[in-house]
């Protein structure tokens, strides 16, 4: 989990201040970005930074229909895209994302940072949300 941990942190690093890093991630996103009417991203941890970081090297078609689903985010300030709709997962004990990250809260659940795949919890509310979408 510690080198997990310092791998997040390096990626996180990178996907702020270097531009070919950026470039590479919406290299690897914008095939499954290509081709569909409606995506669902789910990410955990710096993913929405990530994701962030990647779009203003990315072509979206205007009738995409895209959801990203944020769990424990660690972003740098707000994910504003009109474009998308952003649902946000925390965990009451997600010290690290509470911290991190400036984002509304949609979804409260009980976990920490490290819990979300587990989380019986936020499994049950995802299932309401991606019905919801659909």
């Amino acid at each position: 989990m510690i080198l997990a941990s310092y791998r997040n942190m390096i990626q996180f690093v990178y996907s702020t201040f270097n531009k070919s890093y950026k470039q590479l991630i919406a290299k690897h996103l914008q095939p499954i970005f290509d081709g569909n009417r409606e995506i669902v991203v789910i990410c955990q941890s710096s993913g929405l930074h990530m994701l962030k970081a990647a779009l203003p090297f990315m072509t979206l078609y205007q009738e995409l229909k895209i959801t990203v689903i944020a769990l424990g985010p660690v972003t740098i300030g707000r994910f504003r895209e009109d474009r998308f709709k952003l649902v946000v997962f925390k965990g009451y004990k997600d010290w690290v994302s509470q911290c991190f990250d400036r984002q509304p809260v949609d979804y409260w659940v009980s976990c920490n940072h490290f819990e979300y795949c587990g989380c019986q919890e936020l499994i049950d509310a995802l299932g309401g949300v991606l019905d919801n979408e659909h």
